[in-house]
Order: C-alpha cells, then structure tokens, then sequence
C-alpha cells in the first residue's frame, strides 16, 4: 500500500491503515512531500516520522519516488492526487470538514473517497457514486489514561479540563472573528471558580503556537502540536473530564471520544464559501445534552449549573454517533476489505 503524505497530520489517518495492513501481511510505504509553508511539514519532523516508520514497520520515500510504486494508494483530500497515474488505485479519505471546499477538485481524479458516515456526505450535500462509508481509522487506537498522564507529566491525582485554544488570528476577512483577550481571560477566571482542583490544560494547534498566544494565559499546562500519531489533541481529550472548546471541528473528536463539552459560540452568523450550513463545523451536535453551546459572556451562576450538568450526569454518545458517525473501531479492517 501506498501513502501519500505531505503533513504529518496526515498520519493520524494513515498509521491505522499501515497496522491493519501489518496484520495482513501487506507492506506499507510513505511518500514524503516537503510543504515548507506549513508548520506541519514532513522536513520539520524527520525524528519522529523514523521513529513512527520503525515502530509500525513502513518504509518512506520522497514523492518523486511514486511513479514506480504502482497498486493501491491512500491520500486525503486528494492532496498530492497529481503525483499520481493510471498505476495506481486511488482512494481518498476525508479530513475534519476540508471536503467543504477541496471534494470539488478531486472527485474526479481518484477510484473512491472514504466518508465517516453518509450522514455526513448529504448533510454536507457531497454525494458521488465514488463514495464509500467506512467510518474513519483516525478511530481505530486505544488509548491508555496512566500512559497519556505520564506523557505529558500531568498530575496524576488532579482531574482534568482541556481548553482547545481558539484561532489567535484572522486566516482571511470571512473567517473567525477577532477575540477580545480580555473577555477570553474573564472566562477563564469563571471557570478557575467553578473547577477548583482540576488541572487546567491548554491545547493549541501548530499554526496558533504558543509562542505570544493571547488566550493561553492562566493554564496549569499548555501544549501545541507534538505528536502525530495517536495526535496530543485525542489524547488529551481522553484523559479530561470535560472539554472547554470555541466552534471547533475536534467537536466531532471529542464526541466519538466519548468527553463532555462546553461549547463557546464565536462564528455565528459567519458563512464560508462551500460550507452549506455555515461556518460552524458539525452544527448538528450541539442539539445533544452532552454538547452544550453558550454564548463568551454566559454569567457565572449560568456556567457553574452548565458544568454541575456536565459533569455529573451519565451521557449516551451511542445516539450521536450512530446518527451522524459510526460506533465502531474497525474502520481500518472495512476498509480493506472493501478494496
């Protein structure tokens, strides 16, 4: 089998596949292509990409090596599909909502495209005889509390909030709007009130570093991206008792993880081209108990009942996810059953 991998992110993806693909007796091989611009650049990662290629058995290869490597060749989103020729048996997985905008340019150009559900696919309006709907093998880890506290040094006798840090800046005039720190901050001290004891842990992607992040302050730890596969935001996720989130899409993360959310609205009223319900990724989660969506300047009295509820009740994720996702954890294994 064939990976085609021009961000690191992209392993969260792939890895499960090259396991299931182990199993079977089939071999694996990467192929690297630089993308300087991005901090998540398979240059910038050599180290852990030979660690991750040693420890799950798979070979790696720069992208021009492709050409002669014919047979079954996984991208996402179609990323790379021009490396590619009639050798190869192209096959597509989605990523968070990227389908929005780029399914348009490469629908065409490769065998199939791998849907987590086909919920997903209509709600979207992204609907193509090449679709299969094969869960997403992102899901196909176990993850282990004690070994995930001792990664990230947290202590172990404190429970758990993860903050998923909001975007610190404006990607273009249409998208996020401009956070006031200081109103950010004034939630931050809400919560500090209401969680005493818990371990406060900020989670910043890549491409919103740390370095000068004007939403990270009063944290017990902060991380931004580190590891690739399993990825520090699922495994974070785990082992919190509540998630703190700004209308991000790990809302789908965090609900197939099966944690509890507090959801703090900041893109209403915001439409992107190609984004047919809006900006706000999986809007249809947020009618579920276990999701809740407040507004940055919800009171005190309001956040503390807020967080008594989520905290304290028995959730059922099985509703959500068979809706609108999938439950199992074999997505790997049907997928390569399918092909």
């Amino acid at each position: 089998m064939n990976f085609v991998v021009p961000e690191v992110t992209f392993f969260r993806y792939f890895i499960p596949l090259i396991i299931e693909g182990n199993k079977r007796g089939i071999k694996s091989k990467v192929f690297l292509r630089p993308t300087p611009a991005k901090y998540c650049c398979p240059e910038e990662w050599k180290e852990q990409i030979k660690e991750l290629s040693i420890k799950h058995e798979f070979e790696t290869f720069p992208i021009s090596k492709i050409n002669t490597e014919p047979g079954l060749t996984f991208l996402i989103e179609g990323t790379g599909v021009d490396y590619l020729n009639s050798s190869h048996h192209k096959i597509s997985l989605t990523a968070m909502l990227d389908f929005c905008v780029s399914y348009k340019n490469y629908i065409d150009k490769v065998d199939s495209v791998i849907f987590m559900s086909e919920f997903v696919a209509k709600h979207y309006n992204k609907i193509s005889e090449k679709n299969l709907y094969l869960g997403s093998p992102k899901y196909d880890i176990t993850l282990d509390r004690d070994t995930i506290i001792k990664k990230f040094k947290l202590n172990p006798d404190k429970k758990n909030v993860l903050i998923l840090g909001p975007p610190t800046y404006q990607r273009c005039a249409l998208t996020f709007p401009y956070l006031n720190k200081d109103k950010i901050n004034n939630l931050y001290n809400k919560l500090r009130k209401i969680l005493k004891g818990y371990n406060f842990i900020y989670k910043t992607r890549g491409k919103y570093p740390l370095e000068g992040n004007p939403y990270s302050n009063n944290m017990d730890y902060k991380f931004e991206d580190s590891f690739w596969f399993p990825h520090d935001s699922m495994q974070l996720t785990h082992v919190s008792d509540l998630v703190i989130c700004f209308d991000t899409a790990s809302i789908k993360e965090i609900t197939m993880i099966e944690k509890p959310a507090l959801n703090f609205r900041i893109m209403d009223g915001i439409f992107l081209p190609g984004y047919p319900t809006g900006a706000r990724s999986f809007d249809f989660l947020y009618q579920y108990n276990h999701c809740l969506d407040r507004s940055l300047d919800s009171s005190t009295k309001e956040l503390e009942k807020d967080i008594n509820h989520l905290l304290t009740s028995k959730f059922d994720f099985a509703e959500a996810k068979q809706k609108h996702f999938y439950l199992g954890k074999e997505s790997s294994k049907n997928i390569l059953n399918a092909l």
